[in-house]
């Protein structure tokens, strides 16, 4: 039965439909990236007009002789501490956008892998082999009354997509003289 599984899953690797998937997936939500962006320039924009107050202020400073100056100094403290909360939220922003950049970096990487599956299949451990049937196909399904199989594969969400339930997992079914022959 294993054979028959792993047979299976080679020949929906290899013909391209898993890769074709993945990447539809990943890549048709981009709303991520564009979220994580604009976040990224509200912020900026939001650091620059704090900078451009507190010019402003040490202007008016020079300008009425030092005049009002605890009030003005504890405005350019609120302004610093302000700019610097965010500026962190930028610095988290960023890695949130390094970190979905790394995911699309793998996402090809896996796509590409795919193309090659029986090579990658052929070096990798059996417990490596073990761990990549798992991360593909959610079950196997046994029918004993048509003596065959078929085999659900994990669906793939996209990304910061939260799941949500499909029309179902696309299955490959194979018939009992197909199982016994992968056998």
């Amino acid at each position: 039965m294993e054979a028959a599984v792993v047979a299976q899953v080679k020949e929906v690797a290899t013909r391209g439909e898993v890769r074709k998937r993945i990447l539809e997936r990943f890549f048709s939500d981009t709303g991520a990236f564009s979220e994580a962006e604009a976040a990224r320039e509200k912020l900026n924009s939001r650091i620059a007009e704090r900078n451009a107050e507190s010019k402003r202020l040490l202007a008016a400073f020079n300008d009425a002789g030092g005049g009002g100056g605890k009030t003005m100094a504890r405005r350019l403290g609120e302004l610093e501490a302000e700019v610097d909360r965010l500026r962190i939220q930028v610095g988290e922003v960023e890695g949130q956008l390094h970190a979905l950049e790394r995911a699309r970096e793998k996402v090809e990487r896996v796509a590409s892998l795919l193309d090659g599956f029986d090579v990658v299949w052929n070096v990798l451990t059996p417990t490596d082999r073990q761990e990549l049937l798992h991360l593909l196909v959610a079950r196997v399904v046994v029918d004993l009354g048509a003596g065959g199989f078929s085999i659900e594969f994990h669906e793939l969400p996209a990304p910061g997509a939260p799941e949500e339930p499909t029309d179902g997992p696309p299955t490959a079914a194979v018939s009992a003289a197909e199982e016994r022959s992968a056998l």
